[in-house]
């Protein structure tokens, strides 16, 4: 049995064996789908055949140096073996044995791409490629798995420094290089100016570690290993608006669920829906919306003219306001058309009997936000009640892209990663959540409930002598009444904290309206440690978190865009699979709040006809259940949207019901402190 005379050369021997061994797995994986092992192993190109012909030798000379070193006394050898100056000084052992360690980890990072690719993954270019890959790995780097075997190669000559392996590194490190650049005009050929756009902002094996230049129209691929055509079409530099990185992770969630929202207003007066339909055709002109097109490839979405308006009508029992949450549920969870589609869903419903209507527009979150959807559905209802709209109220017709840059501070980087990490911790260590229940159909159910009237007047009064925000109160409200439910008392041994969410609009970011629409959020997590010391010990306990993002609002904006990138990148490179119970595990969000003050001057005249303004927001994989408080000038109205899986509709009502009755206890209470400012 040959004796081990060097660890390290063994070490880089097995490595280097490893690694084409999984080669050779992966070529078998993808066999079927590629058309077979010689489709897999032999290029389609003629100057890759002749690479390979050099390639072959080199790779099999590089498989057997480091075992044959291992094997021989150092300095035996002076063309292959390890010479004696390499164990000659600490400092050379030392280096070779981190480039032992090195290589091992390259190794492990090879096969994290190896299997981000999956069915994917070729040898060479490969015209019948069907998909694009830009995400995980792919998106630091044009050619990761040329980086790493090149890394693992300069540790070969770090380990055995001989003539020899310097000579099989220089050739395979050469070839790696021509290799990399033909697949790049191949790629060049078929994607054009849209692949050049990303390789501006994407280095070819070293990742560039600074803000890209906006590159809206890209259409890119990361090497014919993953080459392909876009599942839809391109889009192009004068229409398309690049996607910020919250609209990005939306994107993500529809992968899991639908992921839509809903605004619905009650309005006096018999129903009319060819002016409806008129007046929605004039505004989706002005602002030139209509069909869009999400090219998840660039990272952008796109908007064609509009055509014909599509509006269903029906008529409601106002007696029987199941109807409208019957509506407003089915609409949560029919999932939009694959794009290009029109986002926007609309409905008429007449009130039998009484001098009323209801309009219900469902909208795809990942195109505009509860703000910019207020500002939509008050032009639309100005110019269906005959109100003038005046011309600085249109909307532009293009905007800038990109997005606003979060790492502006460093003090706000450092501040927002010890929060994220403070808040993760604590999350993860036995917070509650809603169970699931396996049987669910994996849909959604919305509930709908008026506040009594004057309670949005007292609330504004009572959190402003307190010196809180109005969303500390709708927070700790939503803590109260989660105290009350079955499944808290059941588990509040064993996971007595719980985390709430909710979303917070970036009103100095203006780089995401597109034609008047957009995404202009960031996630605000606060973390109840002792929520059964009461309403009030819960109530300072939240507006002490807020505070401090107040105090550090750029933390909200680091903390948020971490978290989605996260689950964007981090999670394709750890093998997460996109799913539910992966959000409930690394994000284990209880409850959610979604608050919108509407403005009612920008109804117009309708303003003073509209009884009642409802929303209905997404739950997301992240959070189970969702209270959306929607305040339209002394109205107040509440909406809760809920996953079957952790709640029965019956079980959403008496939640909240109960958020409205600790907040009608809340501004019942005589004592007040000094006055302050609020969140919102």
């Amino acid at each position: 049995m040959p004796v081990i005379h060097d660890i390290p050369a063994l070490i880089l021997g097995i490595t280097v064996n490893t690694y084409w061994l999984c080669v050779v797995i992966m070529s078998i994986r993808v066999r079927r789908r590629a058309g077979g092992m010689s489709r897999v192993w032999m290029p389609e190109q003629r100057r890759e055949q002749l690479m390979w012909a050099i390639w072959i030798p080199t790779l099999a000379a590089w498989m057997h140096l480091p075992f044959a070193a291992a094997i021989e006394p150092i300095g035996t050898d002076a063309l292959s073996g390890v010479p004696d100056i390499a164990d000659a000084h600490p400092l050379l052992i030392a280096m070779r044995w981190a480039g032992a360690v090195v290589a091992v980890v390259g190794l492990a990072l090879s096969v994290v791409c190896w299997r981000h690719m999956g069915a994917a993954w070729r040898m060479g270019v490969d015209s019948d490629s069907s998909r694009l890959i830009d995400d995980g790995p792919f998106a630091w780097a044009r050619h990761p798995i040329y980086a790493l075997g090149s890394l693992i190669m300069v540790c070969s000559v770090i380990i055995l420094p001989a003539p020899a392996m310097l000579v099989v590194a220089t050739i395979h490190i050469t070839l790696l290089n021509l290799k990399a650049r033909n697949e790049e005009r191949f790629l060049r050929q078929r994607f054009g100016e849209s692949y050049e756009s990303y390789c501006r902002n994407t280095g070819r094996f070293i990742p560039r570690f600074r803000k890209p230049r906006p590159s809206p129209d890209r259409n890119h691929a990361n090497g014919p290993q993953n080459t392909g055509l876009q599942s839809q079409p391109a889009v192009r530099s004068d229409s398309a608006h690049e996607m910020n990185i919250f609209q990005r992770v939306m994107l993500m969630w529809e992968e899991v669920q639908p992921y839509n929202a809903a605004h619905a207003v009650r309005i006096k007066g018999p129903a009319d829906a060819g002016k409806l339909r008129e007046a929605i055709q004039q505004a989706c002109r002005a602002r030139g919306i209509g069909e869009v097109t999400i090219d998840q490839a660039n990272r952008s979405l796109a908007w064609s003219a509009v055509g014909d308006i599509d509006i269903e009508t029906a008529s409601v029992d106002p007696e029987n306001r199941d109807n409208v949450h019957r509506v407003l549920t089915d609409g949560l969870n029919l999932r939009f058309a694959d794009t290009p589609c029109r986002p926007f869903r609309w409905w008429i419903m007449e009130e039998e009997g009484l001098d009323a209507h209801e309009i219900v527009l469902w909208y795809r979150h990942v195109v505009a936000d509860g703000r910019s959807i207020e500002q939509f559905l008050g032009d639309v209802l100005r110019r269906y009640s005959g109100s003038a709209i005046a011309s600085n109220d249109e909307p532009p017709t293009s905007c800038r892209t990109g997005h606003a840059d979060w790492r502006a501070e460093k003090g706000g980087r450092f501040r927002g990663f010890l929060r994220l990490a403070r808040l993760t911790r604590l999350m993860r260590s036995n917070a509650f959540s809603f169970p699931e229940k396996k049987s669910s159909d994996g849909g959604v159910h919305v509930v709908i409930r008026s506040a009594p009237e004057g309670l949005a007047t007292d609330l504004a009064c009572r959190c402003k002598a307190r010196g809180i925000g109005i969303t500390d109160a709708f927070l700790a409200a939503i803590g109260a009444a989660i105290l009350e439910t079955p499944a808290y008392r059941a588990s509040r041994e064993s996971a007595p904290h719980f985390a709430l969410g909710t979303v917070v609009t970036d009103r100095s970011d203006r780089s995401n309206g597109c034609n008047g629409l957009g995404v202009r959020l960031h996630n605000l997590v606060v973390m109840l440690k002792r929520p059964n010391l009461g309403f009030d010990k819960m109530l300072d306990e939240i507006a002490a978190q807020t505070s401090w993002y107040k105090r550090h609002p750029e933390a909200i904006q680091t903390v948020s865009t971490i978290r989605v990138r996260w689950a964007k990148h981090v999670w394709p490179v750890l093998g997460i699979r996109n799913e539910r119970a992966s959000y409930r595990r690394y994000f284990p969000i209880c409850a959610g709040l979604s608050t919108v003050r509407i403005d009612p001057s920008r109804f117009g005249s309708a303003a003073s006809a509209i009884t009642r303004y409802t929303r209905a927001a997404p739950t997301g994989p992240t959070t189970s259940v969702v209270v959306s408080p929607t305040i339209f000038g002394d109205r107040l109205e509440f909406s809760i949207t809920a996953m079957n899986a952790c709640l029965e509709p019956a079980e959403s009502r008496a939640l909240l019901e109960g958020v409205i009755e600790s907040l009608s206890a809340f501004v019942e209470e005589e004592h007040s402190v000094p006055a302050g400012v609020g969140l919102r």
